[in-house]
């Protein structure tokens, strides 16, 4: 048996400095930006609230990213060295975006779990773990595996939309040769699947966001819901606006005052980018 110890401290991020604040859920105020150092689930959740201005919340950015090399240092305790990305959590959308409110859910975890608090501001959580008997899910591995083979054999897959071979086709024995040709013989007469135009301008925005990534970095990325119920997303450096546009059905609607900080030729290689992914992604639509 061997026992984990995993630390989260919240810090007020302003004017380039961080400051640690009780952990508790109430420090997470409409006007102030709050790195979340979280060793449970592995990242720093940065919180801006509703009532934050854009310089504010891209000087918090940088912040935390050191945060996310270095650590934060209380006492004999380095907390969140080397933790994974910074996630950014919306005040204004919590309530509109359905991932940002999944993130606020997952702080708001943090204060279910058992834990105790050290030096008035370090929450500390402690779990009794064992490497003879692995734990999947919470399950055994026997137990996992019998839940497995049932989901096999069972004829539908519940409630889940899912088919079974989503859930559990990585534990399924190797198709036979015949089972092969006869699933590359349906490939081969069936129809193209057709894609929702919403769905399409979904997929065009995350390839403007990572083509844009290609030649910058150090980003903010805001969705908003505009006047329409449309989404609006606006991509930020630290020299100011990169671009805003917004999904019409399957198409991307670029606003006033897109790319005009941008130098001619890193422009282009954007444009080239998203043109090739979206082609390439898209050619048996």
């Amino acid at each position: 048996m061997a026992v984990t110890t995993k630390y989260c401290i919240m810090l007020k991020i302003s004017q380039g400095k961080s400051d640690r604040m009780p952990f508790t859920l109430e420090s997470l105020k409409a006007d102030n930006v709050v790195a979340i150092m979280d060793e449970v689930h592995g990242v720093i959740w940065l919180w801006m609230g509703v009532d934050t201005g854009l310089v504010q919340r891209r000087s918090a950015m940088r912040v935390a990213q050191s945060l996310k090399t270095y650590g934060h240092t209380i006492g004999p305790t380095i907390v969140g060295k080397n933790l994974g990305d910074v996630i950014p959590v919306d005040g204004r959308a919590i309530k509109s975006d359905s991932m940002m409110m999944g993130r606020f859910n997952k702080i708001r975890d943090l204060f279910q779990m058992d834990y105790s608090i050290e030096a008035d501001v370090l929450a500390v959580y402690k779990a009794i773990s064992t490497e003879s008997q692995p734990s999947y899910y919470g399950l055994s591995k026997e137990q996992r595996d019998n839940l497995v083979q049932a989901a096999i054999a069972a004829p539908t897959v519940g409630e889940d939309d899912r088919s079974i071979e989503e859930i559990v086709g990585q534990y399924r024995p190797p198709p036979t040769e015949k089972e092969i040709r006869a699933e590359t013989t349906k490939q081969a007469v069936s129809p193209a699947a057709t894609i929702p135009p919403d769905l399409i301008g979904e997929i065009k925005a995350s390839i403007v966001i990572s083509s844009v990534l290609t030649q910058l970095n150090d980003l903010f990325i805001g969705i908003e819901e505009g006047s329409s119920g449309k989404k609006i997303y606006t991509i930020e450096n630290a020299d100011g606006l990169v671009c805003k546009f917004s999904i019409d059905g399957s198409n991307i609607r670029f606003m006033p005052g897109s790319w005009e900080l941008i130098d001619k030729e890193s422009k282009t290689k954007i444009q080239k980018v998203f043109i090739d992914r979206t082609k390439a992604l898209l050619k048996n639509v």
